[in-house]
């Protein structure tokens, strides 16, 4: 009879500790996590942004809260972002007049400037000839994608948030000089330096946050 007790109760145990256990495994449908990069730091005004605003985006997480490492979340919120896609490139000669000391000279060639952008060159050739560089202001434009991804506890994506997308046109502007002008071209400085014109990933991070913040 002892043996018999002993077994039920070994069974019991078994039995209760398997249902803990399946009721700790079980999602918490009343939290959800957000995972974004290191790039923005646990109290970044990013985060306390999506936690204001994500219940009112995503029905799903209406009532909820978020939490943080150590639970079993129903819910979390994925942050996605590509590397940027280069559309085109768009070149622009930055003329720099000789300035003199004559006050009225100077504005009467900024004048001819504003006035005549292709005949103004005739002013600079002095400055050309001599230095033997000249200053193009060459804008980079570029797309890229950004999404955040609400996904259950399965990993399966219930609802994209588009942030940015490639049908988006972004710009960066690079100043370059350019000092061997009969042997460089803005052409040629664009087809051998695509890593200095294609902007960083943190131009992409800075432009997300900002959509974000504006949610």
């Amino acid at each position: 009879m002892k043996k018999l007790y002993l077994l039920i109760l070994i069974v019991i145990v078994i039995t209760a500790g398997a249902s803990a256990q399946r009721r700790a495994s079980r999602p918490d449908d009343t939290k959800y996590r957000i995972n974004l990069p290191d790039y923005w730091g646990k109290r970044h005004k990013v985060r306390t942004t999506l936690i204001d605003k994500l219940p009112e985006i995503c029905e799903e997480l209406k009532g909820k809260d978020v939490c943080g490492d150590n639970c079993n979340p129903a819910w979390s919120i994925d942050f996605y972002i590509t590397d940027a896609i280069v559309f085109d490139y768009t070149i622009m000669e930055k003329f720099t007049p000789v300035m003199s000391t004559n006050t009225q000279l100077n504005a009467r060639q900024e004048l001819n400037r504003i006035q005549s952008p292709i005949a103004f060159p005739l002013y600079n050739n002095q400055f050309i000839s001599t230095t033997n560089q000249r200053t193009w202001k060459i804008t980079t434009n570029y797309g890229f994608q950004c999404f955040l991804l609400l996904r259950d506890n399965t990993g399966k994506i219930i609802t994209k948030l588009v942030l940015t997308d490639t049908n988006e046109v972004w710009s960066k502007e690079h100043n370059i000089i350019m000092h061997n002008v009969t042997t460089t071209t803005p052409q040629s400085y664009i087809e051998n330096s695509y890593n200095k014109l294609v902007p960083y990933p943190k131009d992409l991070m800075e432009i997300a946050e900002q959509i974000i913040l504006k949610l």
